[in-house]
């Protein structure tokens, strides 16, 4: 039986609700969180590291070009 790798389908992901978890992350820990913050706390299964990358290389419903650090600083949260 051969072994097959299989991405699990991930959820959309909208700008609003990327700052609502940083918001919260931020009210939690008075840090902003980056690709190092681990699991986001109000969203099971999400890291900050794949959202980091569904901004860099698109996908999830997001534009590519973008990183959690930039996204953080173009709406004032850095």
């Amino acid at each position: 039986m051969e072994a097959r790798w299989r991405k699990e389908a991930r959820d959309d992901l909208t700008v609003e609700q990327i700052l609502a978890w940083a918001d919260a992350h931020h009210k939690r820990t008075r840090k902003w969180p980056s690709v190092n913050s681990g699991a986001v706390d109000d969203a099971p299964g999400e890291t900050w590291v794949a959202i980091n990358q569904a901004l860099y290389k698109g996908g999830r419903g997001l534009p590519k070009g973008s990183s959690l650090s930039k996204l953080l600083v173009e709406h004032g949260r850095k």
